[in-house]
């Protein structure tokens, strides 16, 4: 989501891009160095320096930058283009106008296209396409700026997508005076058909209609097509684009579903809806805007798994990292990237690349790869290294193995244990994933350049008593490789049995009881029972195995026999001890 000003409306803007395979490209100087004839890995050394600045407080700059003579990094373009993938970016603005509050036509500055064009294969327009740019007036269209950008795509063989065709924002007036459905249709009709017939064969993905469902909700966003046409106005809207342009492939864009479950679940039922009514939709746009944390690990391999069990490609597409932590916001960059590629994403666009022109709701934060004057920051190397380690291999990773220390601490299979992950020699993953009982529990970023074997290590604590089944796999460009299993059975989950005594030696009421847990797993409260009824309780220190003790003194109990018990209680379960028979006289 981002705002602007304009002559009469603020909006949110966001976009996206697409790119195709090419050939080699021209080295840029942005590209860091290796060491000389010595043979040092700058990749780790780079990782090192880092970790040592960024523990110092020191503050981290870009070296000066490389010559194409001197080095031999590969570009993010290609690593990408190795692979077949697209790394691209979005928020490219060639147009002269600055009625959305931005600088003109970015592209002029040699360093920008330089940058832009070396680095990526693959843009979207920043706010060209949004329907008050592009057809200010009924029938006037503006197409300089978009024909600029696909020229420049052209010159540099990058894709272009079309990012803006219908949003929350940046409609003219004479849309949104308009109130019959029919009239609104007519309107989309004219609009989709005169921009995707001009950039036919030259846009070939587009993104419809972005950011549907409210930016912090679960129901549809209110616009200007959904108050004349209802929530049908997004079906409407993509059978309009299909019609326009029948081979183009046609995406909806939205934000916050990584961390926001209530509204990725209406998402899903929404897309689901519509390819259900057979509505042509052929993927989802994640915009991927992280601020100060990324998703949880696995969040976005359920999500792209989800829309490909519809047949719907997924993509990332404006990914950019708000944060004051330059370590933290490489760490993110290259995590998202790393889970997206194992998870079969093959699209991923930043929105802009330059802290030049960024956008942020952050004061002061600095969201993108590269600084003000085009130098490569920590997050560079992070998306460069995840993109290298997932590309290089030269086959499917090797087999890992799995393995647990259920029970090798003391004896007890109490559910607290580690599930271990390693690969000892091999083709090693750039991304690892492990599933309990077939559900995804954990997912890490693997090195699968700097050492041929593998570990990762996956804590387990306070499982319930039952039977967990593990398997993992093993990911990279190449393939996916599944682990060995292991089989963890928890029985000692609940406390052991407590055994209870007293001293009622003379029988007359007045006694104290005691429970003993002699071994085995502990318990962090007890309860005393005389007859059912709760006559002592209090809190335990847990330290499984060793022993516990709990006490209750009771007086003037009344004649007769009596039962008493003590319960034993942790978050697992709670164990009842033997009753023991108490006399009274």
């Amino acid at each position: 989501m981002r705002s602007y000003s304009m002559k009469s409306q603020s909006s949110i803007v966001a976009s996206q891009r697409r790119a195709l395979d090419s050939n080699s490209r021209r080295r840029h100087r942005f590209r860091m160095a290796r060491a000389h004839s010595n043979g040092i890995d700058m990749r780790s050394l780079h990782r090192t320096a880092l970790a040592v600045a960024v523990a110092a407080g020191l503050a981290i700059t870009a070296a000066p930058p490389a010559t194409a003579s001197n080095n031999t990094e590969p570009t993010l373009r290609e690593l990408a283009d190795k692979a077949g993938l697209l790394i691209g970016s979005g928020s490219i603005k060639a147009a002269e106008w600055t009625t959305d509050g931005r600088p003109s036509n970015y592209l002029a500055e040699p360093a920008f296209a330089d940058t832009l064009s070396e680095q990526f294969n693959s843009l979207s327009p920043e706010n060209e396409l949004k329907w008050v740019f592009t057809q200010p007036e009924r029938g006037v269209f503006d197409f300089e700026g978009l024909d600029r950008l696909v020229a420049f795509a052209e010159e540099h063989d990058m894709a272009v997508k079309g990012h803006g065709l219908i949003s929350t924002c940046c409609n003219p007036e004479y849309v949104t005076a308009i109130t019959d459905p029919d009239e609104m249709r007519a309107a989309m009709t004219e609009h989709f058909n005169t921009v995707m017939r001009r950039y036919d064969g030259k846009m070939d993905r587009w993104d419809v209609v972005a950011e549907a469902i409210q930016t912090q909700g679960t129901e549809l966003a209110e616009t200007d097509f959904s108050r004349v046409l209802g929530p049908g106005y997004i079906a409407d809207a993509f059978q309009i684009a299909h019609s326009a342009d029948p081979d183009a492939r046609l995406f909806i864009n939205e934000n916050l579903v990584e961390f926001d479950a209530a509204k990725r679940q209406a998402l899903y039922e929404l897309v689901s809806g519509l390819v259900a009514d057979g509505v042509p939709i052929d993927g989802v746009a994640l915009q991927m805007h992280e601020t100060f944390s990324g998703p949880t690990p696995g969040v976005i391999t359920e999500i792209v798994n989800s829309y490909h069990d519809l047949g719907l490609d997924v993509e990332i597409a404006e990914l950019d990292v708000h944060t004051y932590d330059s370590a933290a916001q490489a760490t993110i960059y290259g995590d998202v990237v790393a889970e997206a590629l194992a998870a079969g994403v093959t699209e991923i666009s930043t929105w802009g690349f330059t802290d030049k022109h960024l956008y942020t709701w952050l004061p002061g934060a600095k969201p993108l790869m590269f600084d003000e004057d085009y130098n490569p920051k920590p997050a560079y190397f992070a998306v460069r290294d995840a993109l290298q380690d997932f590309v290089e291999p030269q086959a499917a990773p090797s087999r890992a193995t799995l393995s647990n220390t259920s029970g090798h601490k003391n004896g007890l299979r109490d559910g607290n244990y580690d599930i271990s992950m390693n690969l000892w020699h091999g083709t090693p993953g750039s991304y690892y994933r492990l599933y309990e009982n077939d559900v995804l529990v954990a997912a890490q970023r693997l090195d699968s350049t700097d050492s041929s074997s593998q570990s990762a290590k996956t804590t387990f604590a306070n499982k319930p008593n039952g039977t967990y089944k593990y398997r993992a796999e093993l990911v990279n460009s190449k393939g996916v490789t599944a682990t060995t299993k292991t089989t963890v059975v928890v029985t000692d989950a609940a406390p052991a049995l407590p055994v209870v005594t007293t001293d009622n030696w003379d029988e007359d009421g007045s006694f104290t009881a005691t429970a003993n847990l002699w071994w085995g797993t502990n318990a962090t409260s007890y309860v005393f029972k005389l007859d059912g009824r709760v006559v002592g309780e209090g809190t335990l220190i847990a330290a499984t195995p060793n022993q516990q003790k709990a006490q209750v003194t009771l007086e003037g109990v009344a004649p007769g026999t009596h039962s008493l018990t003590a319960v034993f209680t942790n978050a697992n379960g709670s164990t009842q001890s033997k009753p023991v028979k108490v006399k009274v006289r």
